[in-house]
């Protein structure tokens, strides 16, 4: 009876090692979905109607979905609290981006909008964030075929290391 609960719990244990390797994939695409419509949104209002970062960073937080709406919620509390919009961005991204499920790679993607927002004419401005938009678009579709692909494949390979495990030690 112990026996049989404890290959249990060994099998369970390994399969939600598999489990969580697709779920950081998933919590990935997410992010990278909320993000793209809200950096859409921002290139609009900086090209279109030359909304200034503190008020664009505002309409984000109020008119997208999370957890990009969080980010740049937090992005213009910190504006508020007389921090500039380069170090508000760059700390918020480089403390939540990961949290939230972005990889390392998006972080450094969305962070090369640091120098440019803010700084030049409203076309420059929105040339880098459609180069950003771009990227991050081939980024999650990476994910998207990574999570069609290896979703599987990290469970099976869980539950499958379990029942080896349980195998050795019976």
């Amino acid at each position: 009876m112990l026996k049989g609960l404890g290959a249990l719990f060994i099998i369970l244990a390994c399969a939600s090692f598999g489990i969580l390797a697709e779920r950081r994939i998933v919590l990935r695409i997410r992010a990278l979905s909320s993000l793209l419509p809200a950096l859409e949104i921002l290139k609009s209002e900086i090209a279109d109607l030359l909304t200034p970062i503190p008020e664009a960073m505002l309409i984000l937080a109020a008119n997208t979905s999370q957890p990009a709406s969080g980010l740049f919620s937090e992005i213009h509390e910190r504006m508020s609290n007389e921090t500039t919009f380069s170090e508000a961005f760059y700390a918020v991204l480089r403390d939540k981006g990961i949290k939230i499920g972005l990889y390392e790679e998006d972080v450094l993607q969305i962070l090369e909008l640091v120098p440019v927002l803010g700084r030049y004419c409203a076309d420059e401005q929105a040339n880098k964030l459609g180069t950003i938009i771009r990227r991050l678009e081939e980024l999650k579709e990476k994910a998207v075929c990574e999570r069609d692909s290896r979703g599987k494949l990290y469970k099976t390979m869980g539950i499958t290391l379990g029942i080896v495990l349980v195998l050795v030690t019976l």
